[in-house]
């Protein structure tokens, strides 16, 4: 992943650690989220391909869920 930090981005991240209201808190963190999408300062590197292979039983949200996370309570099997 590359990660460009601008001197806009830092100054933004040298007056959030300085906040002590938790609004504030929040507001400043919602900024600099906001500021790292909208100048795409987050960029990935790489594709990792994978696979999953089962038999036709198994029921899950894994490839839904992006095939990072998935809901662990809602797999089952059929018999």
């Amino acid at each position: 992943v590359s990660f460009n930090r601008t001197p806009e981005l830092v100054e933004m991240s040298k007056r959030a650690v300085k906040l002590v209201d938790e609004a504030d808190q929040k507001a400043s963190a919602e900024e600099i989220v906001y500021y790292i999408a909208e100048e795409a300062l987050v960029i990935p590197l790489y594709h990792d391909p994978s696979a999953f292979i089962h038999n036709g039983k198994v029921h899950t949200t894994y490839f839904k869920m992006g095939l990072q996370r998935w809901d662990h309570h809602d797999i089952w099997l059929e018999p």
